[in-house]
């Protein structure tokens, strides 16, 4: 049976409480690790979770903010560091800040690093299809349900360490 699992490593968005950390998230899938969005603290919260360096095998980076990129730099010199020798780095997506890695080691292991604005169609059609044929484990992220006219709301209770990861708003 192959694994698949969802590991949170983050969701306070743009401010990070002393007991939720930026965004980030490690998707388990057949055998690939993806890594989402890895805002600062990431590698610390991978640490804590016993996630390797070379348990990540897809860099993805779904938007601009800082608070989805600024921990890039330091994830691709721990996977560059983690990587077996010939072995391949793929990031997608691009964060507007300067990254910076030493390059060095990733020479003498004759390392491909890969930096791809996003996929094909069909390559986003199959990953899809994938997701929605296979159950994944969100019930446990969404830790409550409101109306639109609760949403101010939802962003009080969300900037409070505590109970909450994500809310789910409904029309």
């Amino acid at each position: 049976m192959s694994v698949r699992e969802l590991v949170v490593l983050g969701t306070a968005s743009q401010a990070p409480t002393r007991a939720r950390n930026h965004n980030g998230y490690l998707l388990r899938w057949d055998g690939e690790g993806f890594l989402f969005d890895p805002g600062e603290g990431t590698q610390r919260q991978l640490a804590h979770a016993g996630i390797a360096a070379t348990d990540i095998t897809r860099l993805c980076i779904t938007h601009f903010h800082g608070d989805h990129c600024l921990g890039v730099p330091g994830i691709i010199q721990q996977i560059i560091e983690g990587a077996p020798p010939k072995a391949r780095v793929v990031v997608v997506g691009v964060c507007m800040e300067t990254d910076h890695t030493e390059p060095f080691l990733a020479i003498t292991k004759e390392l491909s690093i890969r930096y791809v604005f996003g996929y094909s169609p069909d390559e986003y059609a199959a990953t899809l299809q994938r997701l929605a044929t296979t159950a994944l484990p969100v019930d446990e992220l969404v830790t409550d349900v409101l109306t639109l006219d609760q949403t101010a709301d939802a962003f009080q209770t969300l900037a409070a360490p505590g109970d909450h990861g994500k809310i789910l708003i409904r029309h």
